[in-house]
């Protein structure tokens, strides 16, 4: 009876199980923030290729080609990238492998959606997972999917405001052009300060790097210190801008340009359909008192955008439905005269 007990121990250590596994490391993530989610191998056996098809929320993730690591330098990589479907096949051509052992063997570029819900979790998991070794035989293998944590930002970046030009047009026309590359990648407002004592308000929203111009009559001869400053969604502000000095010298009446004379108009917000936060864009062809009202369906007013008098020009009015279900909405806006009305769309 103790010759065959130690026969089976004998046994059971001449044959110990092999294993191996490749998982997704799990990790945490900002809205507009680009991360390298990571693939890793726990292997047993040695391991010449790897074939892996991942199955993620596109309308969340934004993944690249994906990257060898240490463990696998000198070994080539392809990437096949389709919505909501990435594959990988990583091989050696000259009959390397990857030794048993436990560490990540690539790295995949993955850009989380700006309008991420923040507090939520996105999966990626595996639709397929295919190991062999360096005769092409397959080998066993478990996988473990994982997810990414949606964050919010604990230590918020203030918007860079990159250079700032100015062109003057004829008699005291000006044109003032400005862009913002914000460090998370956030849309932007500006403000602009005339030198005059008057200021334009946040304006907004733009895209970070994109470039926007404001156009500005100054009632008299002088020279104006203009400026600008930026905040993104989350409220960080930029300092204002190197000031540029601008001289509006007296212009003659025959020489002077009449004044843009704009329409009493209602534009399409952009974007359209928008998550959460849409801008809202109206003119006005003298001071007004108009008011502009964001209705529900039912004919409910969900929101009141403005409600006062506003100077003769162009205006453009954010608005934010963070608190507001998915659905159809309609904008209107009225001066007192004419009433003008236009629907969105807010997908979540």
């Amino acid at each position: 009876m103790k010759k065959f007990m130690m026969l089976m121990i004998l046994c059971v250590g001449i044959y110990p199980v092999f294993s191996n596994t490749l998982k997704i490391i799990g990790t945490e993530a900002e809205p507009g923030e680009t991360i390298d989610l990571g693939i890793e191998l726990e292997n047993s056996d040695a391991v010449a290729g790897i074939q892996i098809k991942l199955i993620y929320d596109s309308d969340v993730l934004t993944p690249s080609d994906a990257e060898l690591t240490f463990r696998t330098s000198g070994f080539s990589i392809s990437t096949n990238i389709s919505k909501g479907e990435l594959q990988v096949l990583l091989y050696s051509a000259s009959g390397d492998s990857i030794p048993s052992g436990n560490g990540p063997v690539m790295n995949i570029p993955v850009n989380i959606a700006s309008d991420a819900r923040i507090g939520s979790q996105t999966l990626i998991t595996f639709a397929e997972a295919l190991l062999s070794d360096t005769k092409g035989n397959a080998l066993a293998v478990n996988t473990k999917g994982g997810a990414i944590d949606i964050a919010e930002n604990n230590s918020p970046m203030v918007p860079i405001l990159s250079k700032c030009t100015t062109e003057l047009e004829m008699s005291a026309t000006g044109s003032y052009s400005v862009s913002t590359t914000d460090p998370d990648g956030d849309r932007v407002y500006y403000e602009i300060s005339w030198g005059d004592g008057s200021t334009t308000g946040w304006q907004g929203v733009f895209d970070s790097g994109s470039r926007q111009s404001f156009n500005y009559s100054w009632s008299s001869e002088g020279s104006y210190a203009v400026r600008a400053r930026a905040k993104d969604t989350n409220e960080n502000v930029s300092d204002w801008c190197e000031a540029l000095n601008v001289t509006v010298n007296p212009v003659g009446v025959e020489e002077s340009m009449p004044a843009i004379k704009y329409p009493f108009q209602l534009s399409q917000n952009y974007p359209n359909p928008f998550n959460p936060s849409t801008s809202i864009t109206f003119s006005l062809p003298e001071k007004s008192r108009v008011r502009l009202s964001v209705y529900d369906l039912l004919g409910k007013e969900v929101a009141r955008l403005v409600d006062g008098e506003k100077s003769g020009g162009q205006h453009i009015i954010p608005f934010h439905a963070k608190e507001l279900p998915s659905g159809i909405y309609l904008y209107k806006i009225n001066n007192g005269n004419d009433i003008l009305l236009k629907k969105m769309t807010l997908k979540k």
